[in-house]
């Protein structure tokens, strides 16, 4: 099987299938592992660009944060959040509900998830054809990967964009109509801004949440690391604000997103450097109907944090229910004297 995109939605589901036989290859076309749940490394520091924290609810990941915090790489980061109306401060809200986040990096889950797998880096796979019984996938140096069975971990569009082409020809009844199921689906763009500030903020909160404002969060990254870590701010822009500004020259994306933020903090934001960033795909907006898709006749499926439930958790459960899916349609197989192998 071949598993395109390593978010953690893939990697889950990459692991269910290869602790129990199953032969799985995963390609993504990033530098790293992880998606969504990503770290940046630049100068003196380590960012949280992507995923910010994370939190439980289900019995499986928690079992999985016991684990980690006992490693010594995960931490309880925050108990609550700052909350910003329309620009204005409101209050510092606690609870006593846990957000995550590793020491080293968001990307550290992906890191951990991805060991013992055969994974292919930088490899961008732009086009699939459906072959008599396996698929045929095409990356961009024009190297060829075929298999009967693949997943795609990306988002809906870009899925849509890649089977496009062989739903619309295709004379199998499922597959024609597959891309209609997925149109639906919607993604919300983010920027976000990385700032290495010159001293921190004089503010009692770690992570800040907006409304009714172009700026939706402030995150003080550095509190996630040792203590001797160098401040380090994390702007998001809303995600209305983000789909007016998409095409938009980024220089001037980040001169106004750094009004904005100015406007929330009433801080001249002083800076050694800065870094932007576009997420295309970011919020899911109107989700997948399921947690996952499979078709064993067609050998095809897909998972991702837009499929049932968003955030961190909701990536890892859509990996692990497709990964319950396969298994368990392998196993009738065997039980009716079908293939012994899904």
């Amino acid at each position: 099987m071949i598993i395109v995109g390593s978010g953690l939605a893939g990697l889950a589901l990459a692991q269910d299938l290869a602790k129990s036989g199953d032969e799985v290859r995963v390609l993504d076309k990033a530098r790293g592992v992880g998606g969504r749940a990503s770290t940046r490394r630049w100068q003196d520091r380590m960012v949280d660009h992507g995923a910010q924290f994370f939190t439980a609810r289900g019995e499986r990941l928690e079992a999985l944060i016991f684990g980690w915090l006992a490693e010594g790489w995960l931490k309880v980061w925050t108990r609550g959040f700052g909350q910003f109306e329309k620009g204005e401060f409101l209050k510092l809200g606690e609870d006593s509900y846990a957000r995550y986040a590793p020491t080293e990096g968001m990307n550290r889950i992906g890191k951990v998830l991805s060991q013992g797998l055969s994974i292919g880096l930088e490899t961008e796979i732009v086009r699939c054809e459906r072959r008599a019984n396996s698929w045929l996938l095409e990356d961009s140096r024009g190297n060829f990967y075929e298999d009967e069975q693949v997943i795609f971990n990306l988002p809906a569009p870009q899925i849509v964009a890649l089977l496009g082409e062989v739903c619309q020809t295709s004379p199998h009844p499922v597959l024609h109509s597959l891309c209609h199921t997925l149109e639906p689906v919607r993604l919300s763009p983010t920027f976000t801004l990385m700032l290495a500030l010159e001293k921190d903020l004089k503010v009692d909160w770690k992570g800040a949440q907006s409304s009714g404002h172009p700026i939706s969060w402030l995150s003080r990254d550095h509190t996630k690391r040792a203590d001797s870590a160098p401040p380090t701010l994390v702007i998001h822009a809303a995600n209305e604000w983000s789909g007016e500004n998409l095409e938009r020259d980024k220089t001037e994306v980040e001169r106004q997103m750094l009004i904005h933020a100015r406007e929330l903090l009433g801080d001249s934001l002083e800076h050694s450097f800065s870094q932007l960033h576009r997420w295309r795909y970011a919020t899911p907006e109107v989700f997948y109907p399921d947690k996952c898709f499979w078709d064993l006749e067609l050998g095809l499926g897909w998972c991702g944090d837009w499929c049932g439930t968003a955030r961190v958790e909701g990536a890892l459960e859509s990996g692990w229910a497709l990964a319950e899916r396969i298994l368990a349609q392998g196993r009738l197989l065997e039980s009716a004297g079908g293939v012994s192998k899904v």
